[in-house]
């Protein structure tokens, strides 16, 4: 591990960042809501290219225009197992010293309901949201070339991670294909760049290789010259932050045979790219023999661990995080491949809850990173929902799913109670594929998975939101959905955001919240903190208390804590006039309603903002987040 380092010595790219205009979108989307783009009905929809043919005559579709850039994130990651916002600062590393976590995401085929550009209604498709803890994301098929639906590259690309597509040949069929581009070299060539050319138009972030055929091993070299050209051509076409990952499968003499390890019959391979996503039967041995063989670059092995257990060491399933434990024991990287798992084999009735248990489960082996641009706004939709909401209005009640729509997620990786899902409870399902039924009272049986090698009761898994940050569909500020923050036995502070936001003045800090028992006589607040580094490396905690009055807890007692409290009319009226951007001035214009209360905040920082959190000022009350917003004064 390496040693801590400050965010003012690492994060150069923070000094040339300027004003995101994009994010002004967030903003402005809060007041105007268009249904045909979350559920769809056009049938505009994107596709694999299933041939060779089709790859050589592939044509520029429009929905490209629509892709997002890749956003910036943070260089400093905070470990997975520092979940809460305790006294003192959690220790940061670069992101380029820890070991990385690619998702490889295998659902059926995929090109199910996330091909439709504008959603579809079909609300209950698998979605992902913990982007917070993996580096890369792969969206994998069994077609020639896959290149990944715009949604989701835009929300990869929203949490600041790369998206991948894949090219894969099998068996017979896919020798043929080799054959054809093997005719000559210029054909190789052409063929890498053809390559490099459909990820330039369609704004992803480079190729997953799969060669799952044998290779005549005087092709061999040919073979190694067009991964070499492919990551070339990439980089000449100003794809800087491209990945070219190599899956092992085929070796440098052309036999089809998976090694379930770096060593001299794939190193040809992985030298001439960026990353070798290796084969999921692996052994410690294997392991072992790896970072020998990898060096300086055992970072860019990726260990495959198969969610559906197929003879892998742990037996996949809620037990992965057995194998994920072991390969980072030996300091590599992890390649997750088919964690829609919990969706495709579960009961999808209570698939966020087996979700959370799954990710939960992996989260202290994983990194976390966030958001740097400013301005910054949130309403934490998933991207999906039984209605749309619009200023805490339903505005549509049509049910929807697009992940286009999603918005930034949190980094926290549950909403259950922690000691219950870290407990000896927690047990792989049985080989049986049969769905189970709920069951009563507020368990839920997780239902039996995929085939991993085990003969064990499925998991009890609760269903109260007893965790501090909670998914709530019913209601929302702003898309499908929102936050439920505290609950009976809850964690007093819950980390939102790992960030880096620089700011040299005032930030405006903005969010909507709604109580979740408004009969009570005492109302319950949201506290927001805040822990910031001065320019003069001290640490400072700013806690924003979301009421007029009262609500400090023991905050008045800390030292190095400043308190806010929400500014009044006049000063939101003064503050707004103010402002140099129009972002800052759409967030102070921002009115709640339904129940939805709007707070705004303002507070001096000089230096980098690297957490946000949240408390209810009673552990034992509900609080929904329906939105939240940071942005600069000045505009710098």
């Amino acid at each position: 591990m390496a040693a801590d380092i400050r965010e003012d010595d690492m994060d150069g790219e923070l000094e040339t960042l300027t004003m995101d205009t994009s994010l002004c979108s967030d903003l402005q989307s809060l007041g105007e809501v268009e249904p045909r783009e979350y559920h769809g009905g056009d049938g505009v929809s994107c596709s694999p290219m299933s041939t060779l043919e089709q790859v050589w005559q592939w044509k520029r579709e429009p929905w490209a225009n629509l892709v997002t850039p890749l956003s910036p994130r943070s260089a400093m990651v905070v470990p997975g197992n520092r979940v809460h916002c305790v006294e003192g600062v959690q220790p940061r590393v670069h992101r380029e010293s820890v070991p990385r976590t690619i998702f490889c995401h295998d659902l059926k085929g995929g090109y199910l309901q996330d091909k439709y550009v504008n959603g579809s209604q079909v609300y209950g498709e698998y979605r992902f949201f913990h982007w917070a803890g993996i580096d890369t994301f792969i969206y994998f098929s069994h077609h020639l070339l896959t290149v990944p639906p715009v949604s989701w590259i835009n929300s990869g690309h929203l949490h600041g991670v790369p998206v991948l597509g894949t090219l894969i040949t099998e068996g017979a069929e896919g020798a043929r294909v080799w054959e054809q581009i093997f005719v000559d070299l210029p054909t190789v060539v052409r063929f890498a760049d053809t390559l490099a050319a459909i990820c330039r138009h369609y704004r992803f972030d480079g190729y997953l290789l799969n060669v799952e055929n044998k290779v005549p091993e005087e092709h061999v070299p040919k073979l190694v010259r067009f991964v070499t050209e492919l990551r070339s051509s990439l980089q000449r076409l100003g794809l800087k932050q491209a990945q070219v990952i190599w899956y092992d499968s085929v070796t440098c003499r052309g036999s089809l045979d998976w090694q379930n390890e770096l060593n001299d019959k794939n190193r040809c391979f992985f030298d001439a790219c960026d990353g070798i996503f290796l084969n999921y039967t692996w052994t410690k041995k294997h392991l072992k023999r790896s970072v020998k063989i990898a060096g300086a670059r055992c970072l860019d092995v990726y260990v495959g661990v198969d969610v559906f257990g197929r003879n892998c060491y742990g037996g996949g399933g809620f037990d992965s995080d057995k194998a994920v434990s072991l390969v980072r024991s030996m300091g590599l990287s992890l390649a997750l491949f088919a964690a829609s798992w919990t969706h495709e084999c579960l009961d999808k009735r209570n698939f966020i809850h087996l979700e959370y248990l799954f990710w939960q489960k992996l989260w202290p082996y994983l990194y976390l990173h966030g958001p740097i641009r400013l301005p910054f706004s949130t309403s934490f939709c998933q991207g999906y929902g039984l209605n749309i909401f619009k200023n805490g209005l339903v505005y549509s009640t049509e049910p929807w799913h697009n992940l286009r729509k999603q918005q930034y997620q949190p980094c926290t990786p549950s909403t259950l109670e922690q000691p219950r899902i870290f407990g000896a409870h927690v047990k792989n399902p049985g080989s049986s594929r049969k769905e189970t039924e709920a069951t009563a009272g507020n368990e839920v049986v997780a239902g039996s998975g995929p085939s991993c090698n085990k003969e064990e009761e499925s998991p009890s898994i609760p269903t109260q939101d007893q965790g501090v940050v909670a998914h709530h569909g019913e209601i929302a500020f702003y898309g499908g959905g929102c936050l439920k923050i505290g609950g009976p036995g809850s964690y007093s502070m819950k980390r939102m955001l790992v960030c880096g936001f620089r700011s040299s003045g005032m930030l405006i800090v903005s969010c909507a919240t709604k109580v979740a028992s408004p009969s009570v006589i005492t109302l319950p607040c949201l506290n927001l903190t805040m822990l910031v580094q001065d320019r003069d490396n001290c640490y400072r905690k700013h806690v924003l208390i979301g009421a007029e009055q009262g609500g400090e807890g023991d905050y008045a007692q800390e030292c190095a804590v400043r308190l806010h409290r929400p500014l009044m009319q006049g000063e939101i009226d003064q503050l707004r006039g103010a402002a140099v951007d129009r972002c800052t001035q759409k967030q102070l214009s921002v009115e709640g309603s339904n129940g939805w209360d709007i707070r705004h905040f303002s507070v001096e920082v000089n230096g980098v903002v690297l957490e946000v959190g949240a408390e209810v000022s009673n552990q034992e009350d509900t609080v929904y987040l329906g939105w939240l917003a940071l942005s600069r004064l000045d505009g710098y």
